[in-house]
């Protein structure tokens, strides 16, 4: 276990392989994790305490990938 990881005697069992380990949806590597997943909110919670958010599921791409996914998003009602 990490040091950032908080003890919990909650488990998950691991997503198929072709999927993502994150989320457990598939997507290509340079997309962001699913925040809507159940399996990443779950995960994400066991690891740092807190639901994840949109800018935490993008953390991983490019500035480039951020900027379209915000301008998505923003389209849809949600502010990042």
């Amino acid at each position: 276990m990490s040091d950032n990881r908080k003890p919990s005697s909650l488990f998950l069992l691991p997503p198929q392989p072709s999927f993502c380990q994150e989320c457990a949806v598939k997507h290509g590597p340079h997309e962001p994790h699913n925040q809507q997943s159940l399996f990443y909110h779950v995960k994400f919670n066991m690891e740092f305490g807190r639901e994840p958010t949109w800018t935490d599921a993008m953390a991983h791409c490019s500035e480039e990938m951020k900027k379209a996914w915000i301008y998505e998003l923003n389209k849809h009602g949600i502010n990042i």
